[in-house]
């Protein structure tokens, strides 16, 4: 009797089991975020961008069980990582670290059709100034020495950029337009290749971030000649501004995370507020500071307004750099 109520109890157990297999919750796997999430750089390691993404995969365990990670795709001038993205699955672990390349190289390669309509822009992690830099060793110290130079010299001095039609190659053609000077581009893969270059004196000119240069300027490697800012610069506090220094010229940066269009609202959400919550992490702030840029954290609508505004406000500046071959 006892083995015949043994053997029912487990007969009643198996059956109860696959039951309950069969009503059981979600597994994980149906959960976000269940699995490591990546995001696609663009550029080069080493450079500005690389440094404050990684920065933010380094926080981003604390507030979320799974993993940020960083994954360097440049070539193509920025365009192989960018359109790796927007192909990919709108599942929320594909990821694109993003920069103002998002909105003007679209406009500059129409017929590559990676335009800010093919992603969602989830949230920005960092802003800062540009800087107008040269090599240590070169002639000029100051940028109305520069300035003055390149225009009895046209085209003489290179600068190079992250990739033709991004956001340093715009900005600097930007630059030389309300400079009245003429300079040779040289497209590149991203920070880490122009600093490379300038280095080594390869490069007479750059527009480049703080993130990527400014441990060179601290150290002698590169010169400063001016901080594309209102006001000058904590890290800088002795180097002009370029409005001080005779050129009134203003381009800003930012660096964020967008994910492919079709991402649904309640992943966006989750996405988000995990980057919220590194975003007022103390360790991270100080991080981003140290490097001479700034933790500034704008999602969801107001994100999207900010960079599809941007895109109307430099759209001129596209159309005169085409225009002008």
């Amino acid at each position: 009797m006892a083995k015949k109520g043994l053997l029912a109890l487990a007969m009643a157990m198996v059956l109860v089991a696959g039951l309950g297999a069969g009503c059981a919750a979600p597994a994980a796997d149906d959960e976000f975020p269940s699995k490591p999430i990546q995001v696609v750089l663009f550029q080069s390691a080493g450079g500005g961008t690389d440094r404050m993404i990684r920065a933010l995969a380094g926080t981003w365990g604390v507030y979320s069980d799974v993993s940020l990670r960083v994954v360097n795709m440049a070539g193509g001038g920025g365009t192989d990582g960018t359109l790796f993205v927007r192909d990919a699955e709108p599942d929320g672990y594909t990821l694109l670290g993003a920069t103002s390349f998002v909105v003007t190289a679209p406009l500059f390669r129409p017929d590559l059709d990676m335009g800010l309509e093919k992603f969602r822009p989830l949230f920005n992690v960092t802003s800062a100034p540009l800087m107008l830099l040269v090599p240590k060793n070169s002639q000029f110290n100051t940028l109305q020495e520069f300035v003055a130079y390149a225009k009895t010299h046209p085209g003489e001095l290179k600068y190079g950029s992250s990739g033709t039609g991004g956001d340093l190659h715009i900005g600097t053609e930007l630059f030389a337009s309300k400079a009245g000077v003429q300079l040779t581009h040289v497209p590149l893969e991203g920070g880490a290749e122009q600093l490379a270059l300038m280095l080594g004196g390869h490069l007479d000119f750059n527009l480049g971030s703080f993130g990527t240069f400014l441990p060179s300027v601290k150290s002698g490697d590169v010169k400063c000649l001016a901080v594309v800012d209102t006001g000058r610069h904590a890290s800088l506090p002795d180097t002009p501004t370029t409005i001080e220094s005779g050129v009134d010229f203003l381009f800003p940066t930012w660096r964020g995370i967008m994910a492919p269009a079709g991402l649904s609202d309640e992943r966006a959400a989750i996405l988000e507020e995990i980057g919220k919550k590194c975003l007022e992490d103390a360790g991270l702030i100080a991080m981003i500071k140290n490097l001479g840029e700034s933790p500034t954290y704008i999602a969801g609508q107001e994100y999207k307004d900010f960079v599809y505004g941007m895109r109307e406000d430099v759209r001129p500046v596209v159309e005169a750099v085409l225009a002008a071959g």
